[in-house]
């Protein structure tokens, strides 16, 4: 018997035969809505502090606890190139789309071009696209942590190494995103017990099963961050270097948290990441989700132990979604963060898809319901991308407007000389005049910086050298430079841009930006 080595041009045409059609639906809505998002940031260069920082470096993450970054980092260049990063990274968030929808049952078409605009525009991936140097690896990250979930559903024995060996991996790039694995292995362990072809005793043991992945991924992850850091040291982001040193009295006010959280960033909009009248089609939408699980239950006929279980998951699923919160143990959880939230508002349409494919009055109207509050949110979703995005280009104009007119007078002072260096005193204090534009205020997310955020970050440096072309050293506040001056003489300087603000100083040109 011939066994033949299948030509490429063969082997990509079975792969689409057998691939469903809702899959391939799911994953080029993603990219044509994951374009609509964010096609002006793949298109710009519009970069932030730390973009700004890792223009050409691609050395970053080991000491964060993420000791697979600089690996993934290394696999598209040292250079944060936006239109290549950007489509890596959209293709990454396809394939975490796709499997989301296999895993949540998610079928009917208009819900999974719902499912991939909420992935791909939820105000979470500007935030991560604003430090486009780590993007297509933070979401590579992200498809490993549905991928992890879908190999430990999908294989019964080999998927608990398989599942969590990619979880792991997930979490060493980001651990952010460990909240989708836990939803996707909770949220589909839902549907299978509304299906009811299951023993509630089996179901359990799944349940163990799907526990004891995530357990056995985020054990391996700590060892691996033990034995990664002991020679360059951990330093803490945002509460995550603790995992595991939780006390115990403080795992009930967090658990709460978890589920608080969805009011600020879901309802109450403080932020600008939706329409104002979005919390309440939100609402709206969680009332026929709620109608949708009781009618499930109802006509299901699971008994008492099935229900209960049901119901136990049904509460399981948004604390999975948010364990961030948890994880972080009470630290600030910021715009990259709190991705998981987003998958709250895919369990109406997996309820809506497990009520089954007859339609009904009642089914029909909560579908149109869901499509409709639905479609709006992701509407208004991509609505703040591209607003964040205007607010970091109009930021990024503004500070080498200003940053043109710094080194323009500084070149004028008197003694000054080509390449000297430039020490700015002051340079990290917000001052009156970096705030032109108060309506770009509105929308806030991590990472998409202000004029005043430019010019008091801690690469400002960085910027002067690579957006204004200045050669020359510049020192920055608490700079060994910076200290070494003779305090006498800087505080007889006044505050730029008033005349006397600029001197040369033991042959540095000193700059004071506000007063100490």
């Amino acid at each position: 018997m011939d066994h033949k080595l299948p030509a490429p041009d063969q082997t990509l045409r079975r792969l689409w035969t057998r691939t469903p059609g809702y899959v391939r639906l799911t994953c080029a809505a993603a990219l044509v809505l994951g374009l609509a998002a964010h096609l002006f940031m793949f298109t710009n260069k519009l970069p932030n502090h730390d973009d700004v920082g890792h223009l050409f470096s691609a050395t970053y993450g080991t000491a964060s606890g993420r000791w697979l970054l600089p690996l993934i980092l290394r696999l598209d260049g040292n250079y944060s190139m936006p239109w290549l990063i950007g489509l890596l990274a959209l293709l990454c968030l396809a394939g975490a789309a796709a499997l989301t929808v296999t895993l949540l049952g998610i079928r009917r078409p208009v819900a999974c071009v719902l499912t991939a605009g909420l992935l791909t525009a939820f105000p979470a991936t500007a935030a991560t696209f604003s430090y486009m140097f780590t993007a297509d690896a933070y979401f590579f990250g992200l498809f490993l942590a549905a991928l992890g979930a879908y190999w430990t559903v999908r294989f019964p024995r080999a998927g608990i190494p398989a599942g969590a060996a990619a979880i792991t991996c997930s979490l060493g790039i980001y651990q952010s995103y460990f909240p989708v694995a836990a939803a996707l292995l909770v949220g589909s362990l839902l549907l299978e017990t509304l299906a009811g072809r299951r023993t509630c005793r089996s179901l359990i043991l799944e349940g163990l099963r799907r526990v004891l992945v995530l357990g056995l991924a985020m054990g391996v992850y700590l060892v691996l961050v033990r034995l990664t850091t002991r020679e360059v040291g951990l330093v803490d982001y945002m509460g995550l270097s603790a995992m595991g040193q939780l006390a115990l009295r403080d795992i009930p006010g967090l658990v709460l948290r978890c589920y608080t959280a969805y009011i600020d960033v879901l309802l109450r909009n403080t932020d600008g990441y939706t329409f104002s009248f979005v919390k309440y089609l939100l609402l709206l939408a969680g009332a026929v989700a709620a109608f949708l699980l009781i009618r499930l239950l109802v006509r299901q006929r699971l008994g008492v132990s099935r229900t209960l279980l049901a119901l136990g998951l049904t509460l399981l699923y948004p604390l999975a979604a948010n364990l961030i919160y948890l994880m972080s143990g009470g630290a600030e959880v910021h715009s990259l963060m709190f991705y998981g939230s987003v998958y709250l508002l895919l369990l109406p349409l997996a309820l809506l898809e497990a009520a089954g494919p007859r339609e009904t009055s009642w089914t029909a109207a909560a579908g149109w319901v869901l499509a409709a509050s639905l479609a709006v949110t992701t509407y208004s979703y991509i609505v703040a991308d591209n607003r964040a995005y205007l607010k970091l280009d109009v930021a990024l104009e503004q500070c080498a407007a200003y940053s043109n007119r710094l080194l323009g007078a500084v070149e004028q002072c008197e003694g000054y000389e080509s390449g000297m260096p430039i020490v700015l005193l002051g340079s990290g204090a917000y001052t009156d005049d970096l705030n032109p534009t108060p309506a770009l205020s509105d929308i806030s997310l991590t990472g998409v910086l202000s004029l005043a955020d430019f010019r008091t970050s801690y690469t400002y440096d960085y910027f002067l050298r690579y957006y204004l072309g200045y050669a020359g050293p510049v020192y920055l506040d608490g700079s060994e430079a910076a200290a070494a001056l003779d305090p006498a003489q800087t505080e007889a300087l006044t505050v730029y841009p008033r005349q006397g603000s600029i001197a040369i100083l033991d042959g540095m040109a000193v700059v004071k930006l506000s007063e100490p």
